[in-house]
């Protein structure tokens, strides 16, 4: 078993979350600063579907009142089906989660749920958080999140990017995702993605925009193998819905979650994937100049050298990573009525992205080369 985090390795890994038992929490209590924590009592409340994870929050009660003690965490268990987990596992999604969250902690990177357990093998992960979900609104990714919303987001994606700027590739975990890792596992996936989304949309999408798509997906496998001069840790799969929102601090503060698609990539990829994915069209055209230039005045001193010329060009060559992710959600997702209104509202967004930047032609003349 592999600890990165909270407790002490003689902690048994467990294998369900209706596993978890007071005398277990009250482990990973007292191993943090809550050394007179007894748990007396806990109460399990879904949270999610389960297929990525099993995510639950536990309702704690103590023996005796313990100031600061939390009333609630947050339980992320490997998938309970065994499926789902044997493919979590292959991909290397727990020692992603567990590794970047203690990462982030060591540096103080950005905002992140505060972790007291990050416990992960082969094939299982533990992960207990601190609760936020009555002191943060969560994102609503249907809705998109507004320019303020989106300011929070990408002042904490560049406290992460500004941290672990220009690292040493070498010295990198090998469990982060590479560009060229992403391209093995769904270049293919997502051009199935791509024959699937007419049949799955019909005329809710335009003639032109199924050829958008059908080009995106053609120029993947390319795009993925691309060289890249400034690379950083990027969260991966940076969408408002992995996102919390803390109204109380004097700047709304954003808590990034979700960190099963951690990897080294160019800076803009988070950028150019929370802009398509997240504002509407028009906000995005509205707004996203002034959040290009907020993000560069805040990494300026981390990123030596990245010139605004330099991160626009990068910028726009990695406009359609949201609209890939989507077209490989349209080949894997469930067929029902919500998933549909989620993918169709991230392809429409993911479209207009590409095509405002003319990111395919970009793409094209970079593999041309």
């Amino acid at each position: 078993m592999a600890m990165t985090s909270g407790a002490d390795t003689n902690l048994p890994m467990l294998e369900r979350v209706a596993d978890i038992t007071p005398a277990w929490l009250t482990r990973i209590l007292t191993e943090s600063s809550l050394s007179n924590a007894q748990v007396a009592d806990i109460e399990l409340q879904a949270i999610g579907a389960g297929n990525a994870s099993d995510t639950r929050r536990i309702i704690i009660r103590y023996r005796k009142d313990i100031a600061d003690a939390p009333t609630s965490l947050i339980c992320k268990f490997h998938p309970a089906q065994e499926e789902q987990r044997l493919g979590a596992a292959a991909l290397g999604t727990f020692a992603r989660e567990a590794g970047s969250y203690a990462m982030i902690k060591e540096r103080k990177a950005c905002r992140i749920p505060q972790p007291y357990l990050l416990a992960y093998d082969e094939g299982h992960l533990n992960l207990i958080t601190e609760d936020l979900s009555q002191a943060a609104r969560p994102g609503d990714q249907i809705a998109g999140c507004d320019a303020t919303d989106a300011e929070a987001v990408i002042r904490q994606i560049a406290r992460l990017h500004g941290s672990f700027a220009c690292p040493e590739q070498s010295a990198m975990p090998p469990w982060l995702m590479r560009m060229s890792m992403m391209g093995e596992l769904f270049s293919e996936v997502i051009m199935t993605g791509a024959a699937l989304a007419p049949e799955r949309f019909g005329d809710l999408l335009s003639a032109q925009q199924y050829s958008t798509i059908t080009e995106c997906a053609n120029l993947t496998a390319k795009w993925y193998q691309l060289p890249w001069r400034h690379l950083t840790i990027t969260h991966g799969d940076l969408r408002v819905d992995n996102v919390l929102f803390q109204e109380s601090s004097p700047d709304r503060e954003a808590v990034l979650i979700d960190w099963q698609l951690t990897g080294l990539r160019n800076p803009m990829y988070d950028l150019a994937y929370f802009t398509a994915s997240s504002l509407s069209t028009e906000d995005r055209r509205e707004h996203e100049q002034r959040l290009l230039t907020g993000y560069l005045e805040e990494v300026e001193t981390n990123l030596p050298g990245y010139s605004e010329q330099q991160a626009i060009a990068d910028y726009r060559l990695t406009m359609i990573a949201s609209l890939t992710m989507n077209l490989l959600a349209t080949a894997v997702l469930p067929r029902t009525p919500a998933a549909n209104t989620l993918i169709l509202a991230l392809l429409q967004r993911g479209i207009a992205a590409a095509e405002d930047w003319d990111a395919l032609a970009a793409i094209r003349s970079a593999t041309s080369r």
